[in-house]
């Protein structure tokens, strides 16, 4: 009999430990803490086409079903130094149940070139809350980047169009006679890019910046970023 009422006495101490007995004092409190937010990678942003920021919720409980998302928020704010912020858009996104994966979605022309935090903030149906952020840059995008130049097979009055590899990095393989040449963009001297340095340097896009010199006739392969402006001549 004794060993009877000790385990009925068991059994009842376990069912409050796991359920809210009412006895004024909850043995076991089951613990809803605020959602996670994780971030997709993010690579180079161009103003020129469309970009998204992949975000991923996940409600947060301790494996109990306490609660569901119940809005994603996020701002975006322009990060002029380490010091300056300027507030740029906010907006928010859907996300439903306990586990969402979806996208904040920039149009293109939507950012101008520059850098940028985003500020992305979860709340869960009982408004437990958390914030997470990201930073990335918007690079000016074109449509064609070419060079030209005396050097090449166009002279000055024809771009020789370069291949996109991506992420803003353009290449070409391409005979250049040992005279001069330049960088510019969409086929117009709007934006250019020379410099003195050879085989290899960094662009200045600046009006009337100087030629990029081309010491030998040969065949060369030549790269150009945008982001950067750094460009490579690579004999063949």
């Amino acid at each position: 009999m004794k060993k009877l009422i000790y385990t009925l006495s068991g059994a009842l101490a376990m069912m409050c430990a796991f359920t809210a007995c009412d006895n004024g004092n909850s043995d076991f409190e089951i613990i809803d803490v605020a959602p996670s937010i994780t971030f997709g990678d993010v690579g180079a942003f161009f103003d020129n086409a469309a970009n998204s920021i992949s975000i991923t919720v996940k409600d947060g409980n301790e494996g109990f079903s306490q609660s569901t998302i119940g809005s994603v928020t996020y701002v975006v704010n322009e990060v002029v130094d380490e010091n300056t912020e300027n507030e740029v858009t906010t907006g928010s996104v859907t996300a439903t149940g306990t586990l969402a994966t979806t996208t904040i979605d920039f149009a293109a022309g939507a950012l101008s070139p520059a850098n940028y935090k985003v500020i992305v903030t979860a709340v869960d149906s009982n408004g437990n809350s958390d914030s997470a952020e990201i930073t990335f840059s918007m690079f000016k995008g074109f449509s064609t980047i070419g060079i030209i130049g005396d050097a090449t097979p166009g002279g000055w009055g024809a771009d020789t169009d370069m291949t996109p590899v991506g992420d803003g990095v353009y290449e070409i393989t391409i005979v250049l006679q040992a005279l001069s040449a330049k960088f510019r963009a969409d086929d117009a001297w709007d934006v250019a890019w020379g410099s003195t340095d050879f085989p290899s340097g960094t662009g200045d896009v600046t009006g009337g910046s100087p030629n990029i010199p081309i010491p030998e006739a040969a065949t060369y392969k030549v790269t150009f970023d945008t982001k950067t402006a750094a460009y490579n001549f690579e004999k063949q």
